[in-house]
């Protein structure tokens, strides 16, 4: 099983120590997290390679992250273009995979499906020719994983989905075994993430404390062949009141090779 954490976790820390983290503590590797206000900061924006001093981007990106996580909205008819200058980015970086999404937002709204399905064929098809994977994560309207298949299927180009573990059942009640049977075949990397409603509010919490049926998501992958990444996405840049990557990554690692050996 190979573990990663995604930089949405420590956006306090450099690259650096990212990869020195990664390298202590059991990961196999980095996901990079990116805003659109970090995408200036990078080449094909503005023509330079700067850093912001307090950002994942503060140092050179050595060794190379494994997944490009991007703000790219396919719903949202610039991100497009956006998406293919970080194509770009992704292939002078030596990143193999790039993430984009349909909305921001991450339970369903209602977009134009059909617009989305081919600014996702543009961006997958030009990925392929630089050898750069472009992935679409269960998130929006596609953490319905009927609709993904309806979008891929629109798309026509062989894509590959980011299975965003939370999204699929949070949000549209899915158990592992349903969502897998409809994208099996389609799965190329997996984000994992824990949670629990207080009412309304979704709270989340360290991987196995909530009700987010991650063991069962990651044997039925692990039984199936699957061997792609399980990445941490611990949203505190998004919230930084969540507990510190410290605290949050040791126990991912412990909780995740728990489950891996439960399935052996």
């Amino acid at each position: 099983m190979k573990l990663a954490f995604s930089t949405v976790c420590c956006p306090e820390w450099d690259w650096q120590r990212c990869a020195d983290y990664a390298d202590r503590y059991g990961f196999d590797g980095v996901e990079l997290r990116i805003t659109r206000e970090d995408s200036q900061k990078l080449p094909h924006y503005d023509g330079t390679l700067r850093y912001r001093e307090t950002s994942p981007l503060s140092s050179p990106l050595s060794p190379s992250p494994i997944l490009l996580a991007t703000g790219v909205c396919l719903a949202e008819q610039r991100d497009t273009e956006d998406g293919l200058s970080l194509l770009e980015t992704a292939r002078e970086l030596g990143i193999s995979m790039l993430r984009v999404m349909i909305t921001a937002a991450p339970n369903p709204t209602v977009v134009d499906l059909t617009a989305a399905a081919m600014a996702y064929r543009k961006l997958f098809l030009e990925g392929r020719k630089i050898g750069v994977r472009v992935l679409i994560e269960t998130s929006g309207a596609l953490s319905d994983s009927g609709e993904m298949n309806r979008f891929l299927l629109l798309a026509d180009c062989g894509g590959e989905v980011l299975w965003d573990i939370h999204n699929t059942f949070r949000y549209c009640g899915e158990q592992p075994q349903e969502t897998f049977q409809r994208l099996k075949g389609r799965i190329g990397y997996v984000h994992v993430k824990d949670s629990q409603l207080a009412g309304k509010r979704v709270e989340h919490c360290l991987a196995g404390t909530g009700d987010i049926p991650i063991d069962q998501a990651v044997r039925l992958l692990l039984e199936n062949g699957y061997d792609g990444f399980f990445s941490c996405e611990w949203v505190r840049r998004w919230n930084p009141l969540l507990s510190p990557p410290w605290v949050v990554l040791p126990e991912f690692v412990k909780t995740m090779q728990a489950i891996a050996k439960e399935e052996l």
